[in-house]
């Protein structure tokens, strides 16, 4: 979706945090918009009611998971089945990486922008099932008159035959930077080697 400046006007006017500056931090640091602030306060002043561990507060969850699962459906144009709520990013990622059936010698390209908890998840898998893992550079492409080719030139400079799994964010946590994200997901589609490459975002 396209977004037009009243649009882009509207949602940071529900950052009152932001109203008179640029925050490029965002998850876990982040800052809350007022809809979330309110859905956070009257999910407090429910559980306060009816008692966290009750019958009504587990329906109340249930009811609530369910329909931001359907939200976010809508919003993607995907079924509500394939999407997982989990309390982060991290252990979504953990989920992903720990459902693969390593091999040795297997290779994971991250970019040298991503979280330290992605980094860490590869390590242990590192070593517990040899695979490897190497960093690109993407940080330099913000430098150059057309970051989106740089990226693209980049990753296709560091992915490898074994390469089995390209690990990035869409949006970088550290310098706000907007990856090309469908050209990154061709590029490495079509890339030939040992695997067909998969893109976990």
């Amino acid at each position: 979706m396209a977004l037009n400046a009243a649009l882009i006007t509207q949602i940071r006017s529900q950052f009152t945090g932001i109203n008179d500056k640029f925050y490029f931090n965002y998850g876990g640091q982040g800052i809350l918009p007022q809809p979330a602030l309110q859905a956070i306060l009257e999910t407090y002043q429910f559980l306060a009611e009816e008692g966290p561990f009750s019958i009504k507060a587990n329906r109340y969850f249930q009811t609530q998971t369910q329909a931001l699962r359907q939200a976010i459906a809508d919003e993607m144009g995907v079924n509500p089945s394939t999407i997982t709520i989990t309390d982060n990013v991290t252990t979504g990622c953990n989920i992903v990486l720990w459902g693969i059936d390593w091999q040795p010698g297997d290779h994971v390209l991250i970019s040298d922008c991503e979280h330290p908890g992605v980094i860490a998840i590869l390590q242990i898998l590192a070593q517990r099932f040899g695979i490897t893992y190497s960093e690109c550079p993407l940080l330099k492409s913000l430098h150059t008159d057309d970051p989106d080719s740089s990226v693209l030139e980049i990753i296709q400079g560091h992915l490898t035959p074994r390469t089995r799994f390209v690990v990035l964010s869409h949006l970088l946590w550290n310098t706000g930077q907007l990856l090309p994200l469908e050209k990154i997901v061709h590029l490495c589609h079509s890339y030939t080697g040992n695997y067909a490459i998969q893109v976990l975002v």
